[in-house]
């Protein structure tokens, strides 16, 4: 379509004319003040607007993906230095239900574990606390028995307001048994 953009004195509205309609009288369709069709007394503004395209700004990706990639490589190496830092909680594989693992405890031979859920939190906070009586006196009690660090179990449940974990031992001494483990043994 040729033509021009007319813009009406009365009130601003942008009018897209046709050359056929130059040199005849026209309403605007915004508030109908009457005008010449006429593209020499169009605005110039709005001659160079449609002869100029419009240039989009580009964004500076290069700086913004470096910056990104820094600070990722930032966060690993962070996470790297304190073993129970926010990041290396953050990076450490965690564990879902239905999957295989490991019980695993560091500086531990064999992992407590229990019978039941309640008896569960009570070795979380016996080994947060690092008392070895409480582990003791729930283990004479018959509550608790001690896994082999390094036995296979399938993970059944995870309980995170506890911290506890309900799980199959797949192989070993109690292959079969469902039990309940810290989930900080849980690899």
């Amino acid at each position: 379509m040729q033509g021009y953009t007319h813009t009406c004195a009365a009130c601003d509205a942008k009018m897209k004319i046709h050359d056929r309609y130059v040199g005849r009288t026209l309403r605007c369709t915004a508030c109908g003040t009457e005008f010449l069709a006429d593209p020499t007394l169009a605005d110039i503004d709005d001659i160079i607007d449609e002869m100029v395209p419009k240039q989009e700004r580009s964004v500076p990706w290069l700086p913004i993906i470096g910056g990104v990639t820094l600070l990722v490589l930032a966060m690993l190496v962070l996470s790297q230095s304190d073993p129970d830092g926010f990041l290396a909680k953050l990076f450490r594989p965690s564990r879902s239900a239905g999957q295989f693992a490991e019980l695993t405890m560091d500086g531990r031979d064999r992992v407590p574990a229990a019978m039941d859920q309640e008896t569960a939190v009570f070795v979380v906070n016996a080994l947060e606390d690092a008392d070895p009586r409480s582990l003791a006196l729930l283990k004479d009690q018959g509550r608790i028995i001690d896994v082999d660090s390094g036995t296979r179990i399938k993970v059944i449940e995870l309980v995170d307001r506890d911290g506890t974990a309900r799980a199959r031992i797949v192989e070993g001494q109690w292959t079969g048994r469902v039990l309940w483990v810290p989930m900080v043994a849980v690899r």
